[in-house]
Parts: structure tokens; C-alpha cells; sequence
């Protein structure tokens, strides 16, 4: 494990670095592991996203079903005013329907994205709870998240590596393969 340096406004944050499956590095914030583009926007979440209390997020670990969740969240949110020949999610993948909050720091114009949806907003997020912005438990907002066998979660992420490029650059003889020793993003599963 090495360390590693990233300046964010005006704080110097360090931290713990390890190689990882999905990007080359991966690096421990608050007890978590993230991928470098994906820590970004949970750092600019936190010191950014203000919660309403009418807010519903989508929150869960990584490949246990969130793109499933998403889709049926907002079918259901938006029963009332949209017809099925012409629902949005005949057209739209669900993650465009329902963004990460996260990744509303790489929008042109973040805060103002963000502050121009109108309530009720469904958002979606793979920010552990630990982490996520106060905001978000201050202001009350409903949290929706989905539990799944830490086994199940692997078998998927490994069938989800295997059909990517993600896998040319990833070797077993790289990393050591076991459910204790690997650094996944967002790992632990459970906060240790």
C-alpha cells in the first residue's frame, strides 16, 4: 500500500493507495475504496449536494441491482404523467434517468444542475452511508437500498469484468483473488 496526495479547494487529503481491479488504482477514503474519477465526485458530494426533505435516493453497493431499482423507482414516480408509448424509458438507459449525485461534479455548471430539478428529485448513488453528504440525514430524505449476498455481489462484478475490456488489463497473477483480500470500489461490503 503506498500514499498518496490530492489537493481538493483548499485541504490536502492523503491517502491510502492499492491497485485495484477496475482502474489501476484505488484509493481509501473514510474506510472506503474508491477509483480516482469516481472519488472526485464523492469528495464534491459531500461539500456540495444539499438534500431536501423531499428527496428520494437510490443508494447501494455496486452490482446489486441498482440500475434495476432506478428503473422501477421512476416508473413508479412518474406513473401519473407518462404514457407507456412514450415513456422515457423506452428511449433512456435508467442511469440517465436517474443520475448519481456524484457525478454531478463533472457537469459544467454542478450546483445549478442540480438545484434546477424540481421536487420530488430521484437521485441515485453508490456512496457508502458512512460517507454520504450530511445534508442527506438532516434534511430527512428517503433512502432506498438494496442488499444482496456479498457472494452474489462478486459472481456478478467478476461476469460484468469478464464481458468488458476491463479484463485484458486485469490478470489474476496481479492480485491475489479471495473475498478477504481483495479492493473492489466501495469495498467493505460492511464497514469494518
Amino acid at each position: 500500500m503506498s500514499r498518496s496526495r490530492k489537493r481538493r479547494g483548499s485541504h490536502l487529503i492523503i491517502f491510502s493507495r492499492e491497485g485495484g481491479w477496475l482502474t489501476h488504482h484505488l484509493y481509501n477514503y473514510q474506510g472506503f475504496w474508491y477509483g480516482n474519477h469516481f472519488l472526485g465526485g464523492v469528495i464534491w458530494a459531500q461539500q456540495h449536494f444539499e438534500a431536501r426533505p423531499t428527496d428520494t435516493l437510490l443508494a447501494t453497493f455496486r452490482k446489486t441491482g441498482l440500475t434495476w431499482i432506478k428503473a422501477l423507482s421512476f416508473a413508479i414516480a412518474n406513473r401519473h404523467n407518462q404514457d407507456l408509448p412514450g415513456h422515457t424509458l423506452l428511449t433512456k438507459n435508467p442511469h440517465e434517468c436517474v443520475p448519481y449525485i456524484e457525478f454531478y461534479a463533472y457537469e459544467k455548471d454542478p450546483i445549478s444542475a442540480l438545484n434546477a430539478l424540481p421536487s420530488p428529485r430521484l437521485r441515485s448513488t453508490h456512496i457508502p452511508y458512512a460517507s454520504l453528504p450530511r445534508s442527506v440525514a438532516s434534511a430527512g430524505c428517503r433512502i432506498v437500498s438494496i442488499i444482496r449476498d456479498p457472494k452474489d455481489v462478486f459472481v456478478s462484478m467478476w461476469s460484468f469484468i469478464s464481458k468488458s475490456y476491463i479484463l485484458s488489463v486485469w490478470s489474476p497473477s496481479r492480485y491475489r483473488l479471495s473475498l478477504n483480500s481483495v479492493t473492489v470500489p466501495g469495498a467493505p461490503f460492511w464497514p469494518t
